[in-house]
């Protein structure tokens, strides 16, 4: 299989990405916290980083030093797909394997939140959500995560790209 130097950086930084990502949800889980909640917000580093150093790669070792802004969005975008891809799934073995009690512990959190948040609902709005939040599985909570993660290394990815893209001038030499 002959694959192209902008996958295969993709491939390894988003792996690192990823298992970098499952590795804090391990952490915050071991330390008793809840990693689907407020906690899950101290990995949101993690992405950006591998982001920013997968295209740096992927500029200055495999395109001699020049990237343009819609090849870095594009490897950022892949990087992107990849760690969202193992991090979600990685997430739902560990939710379905190891920690089955977290998903109710996360339900509870949330139904708290929202009976803090019931003076700002009406009685119908309240009821659809305390509903939804019922209806919550692992399946759904690894879709969300896999979602929230490519929606935000997407978006990343837009800035980083337009800092580290670096033009060749016309007056130098195409590399070979």
């Amino acid at each position: 299989m002959n694959t192209s130097p902008q996958v295969k950086t993709a491939m390894m930084f988003g792996t690192f990405s990823g298992l970098s990502s499952f590795l804090v949800f391990i952490i915050i889980y071991v330390l008793g916290k809840n990693p689907l909640g407020a906690f899950s917000w101290l990995g949101f580093w993690i992405p950006i980083l591998f982001i920013t150093l997968g295209i740096q790669k992927h500029r200055d070792k495999d395109l001699g030093g020049f990237i343009s802004y819609g090849r870095g969005v594009g490897t950022g975008a892949l990087i992107t797909l990849f760690l969202a891809i193992l991090s979600s799934v990685l997430s739902y073995a560990f939710l379905t394997f190891i920690g089955t009690d977290v998903l109710e512990v996360h339900k509870q959190e949330m139904a708290e939140g929202m009976e803090k948040a019931k003076q700002f609902m009406n009685e119908e709005m309240f009821d659809k959500a305390m509903e939804e939040v019922e209806l919550l599985t692992t399946g759904k909570m690894a879709m969300g995560d896999f979602q929230n993660k490519l929606l935000g290394g997407v978006l990343s990815s837009l800035l980083i790209a337009a800092f580290l893209r670096k033009r060749q001038s016309i007056f130098e030499e195409q590399p070979q």
